[in-house]
């Protein structure tokens, strides 16, 4: 059992909900009533992780819908942004969404502390599917050790300066190279290093468990089977397991998005990084190529070990 496990399912039971039902239709919406064009782009930008940010969930669409409007005399988009904001049932989505993220931002502090997640945000509607699924991913981060982790480094999280260093120069992507190489350059020895580590993936994970949930409930997680794979590779990296796999599937082409591997007859949840096609002359087929990252199948006691 692992944490994203419990993540996803959550996603899943948050469209029985009110405001759940209330997105999917007004998203619906949208999408019949904008053109093809503007429909897309809409979409597209709000899984541009480098323009709105990993892990932004339900604030992606308002976002998204911020930086439209600030290219509303750009040639390009004059029209489709004249479209989007002439649109009612995207304005009310836009409203929808961000009472949603307000709901998943509160829940996930709950989540990620001791409190009892009784129903999700502030609402007094709880499905019991969705009420049993928010517990269960509170007692598996429970498992991992995070909460004991952060309650006995609280002082340090909160006052040292390394932590701020590490947030204002950090990839806005997760679990990046770049974010390892930048802990090895500020940190003063192992011990400085190590505990950045643990604060990094601390950091990812808060993400990563929105933005799962997220996509989950709009039905975005691309979903992979080793037996669709031409080939696969897997090495352990501090706990993840780096996987490269080559696959007659044309995968969606995003800066940074959310897979659910079918690998071992088990599922297991990562991220993959990166992606490119080769074409192969000899063959009528395309083969894609790409890099992910997977959680571990038992993510128990993490935060306990070293």
């Amino acid at each position: 059992m692992n944490v994203p496990e419990q993540a996803y399912k959550v996603g899943i039971a948050l469209r029985k909900t009110e405001n759940g039902n209330k997105f999917l239709k007004l998203f619906q919406d949208v999408k019949d009533q904008l053109s093809e064009f503007a429909f897309s782009q809409f979409t597209d930008l709000i899984n541009n992780t480098y323009n709105i940010g990993f892990g932004k969930h339900f604030y992606g669409l308002n976002i998204a819908l911020h930086i439209f409007q600030q290219n509303k005399d750009n040639p390009i988009f004059k029209e489709i942004v004249k479209e989007m904001f002439e649109n009612k049932a995207l304005l009310d989505l836009a409203t929808v969404s961000e009472n949603l993220g307000n709901e998943l931002e509160l829940t996930c502090t709950k989540i990620m502390h001791d409190e009892i997640v009784r129903n999700f945000g502030s609402s007094t509607q709880m499905i019991s599917k969705l009420k049993r699924s928010l517990q269960d991913t509170q007692v598996q981060i429970q498992r991992t050790g995070i909460i004991e982790w952060v309650q006995f480094n609280r002082e340090i999280i909160l006052k040292r300066n390394i932590i701020k260093e590490f947030e204002d120069n950090r990839s806005k992507l997760i679990f990046t190279e770049e974010n390892r190489e930048l802990i090895k350059e500020i940190s003063n020895g192992s011990d400085e290093e190590n505990f950045l580590k643990k604060f990094m993936v601390f950091s990812d994970l808060h993400l990563y468990i929105k933005q799962l949930i997220f996509e989950a409930f709009m039905g975005w997680v691309t979903e992979v089977d080793e037996k669709e794979c031409v080939s696969i590779r897997v090495k352990k990296f501090d706990e993840l397991a780096l996987i490269s796999f080559k696959t007659y599937n044309n995968l969606i082409q995003r800066d940074s998005f959310i897979v659910r591997f079918k690998l071992d007859n088990s599922y297991r949840f990562g991220i993959i990084k990166r992606g490119n096609i080769k074409f192969n002359y000899d063959s009528e087929y395309i083969i894609s190529r790409y890099t992910a990252k997977l959680f571990p199948i038992n993510d128990t006691d993490y935060f306990r070990k070293g």
